[in-house]
């Protein structure tokens, strides 16, 4: 069978079309894995060593890693 060179360009071209979108949907992806963690983090503020943190949880007191003392969440 002979494949003429229109039909060949674009399969070429297809299949690179095909490659880049898969390419582009596994970066996004991998970068929506990466900042959901840091969307989560949330910002602690210790009043007895005045230490700043972060802390991946939705509570509102977290214990301060310098200190132990319960920290509340630093609201902007």
């Amino acid at each position: 069978m002979d494949v003429g060179f229109g039909i060949f360009s674009a399969f070429i071209i297809g299949i690179a079309l095909l490659g880049a979108f898969i390419g582009m949907a596994l970066y996004d992806y991998r970068n929506l894995l990466w900042y959901q963690g840091k969307r989560e983090r949330q910002a602690f503020h210790c009043i007895q060593c005045g230490c700043v943190f972060a802390v991946r949880s939705s509570k509102r007191l977290a214990s301060c890693p310098s200190c132990g003392w319960g920290s509340q969440r630093l609201r902007f």
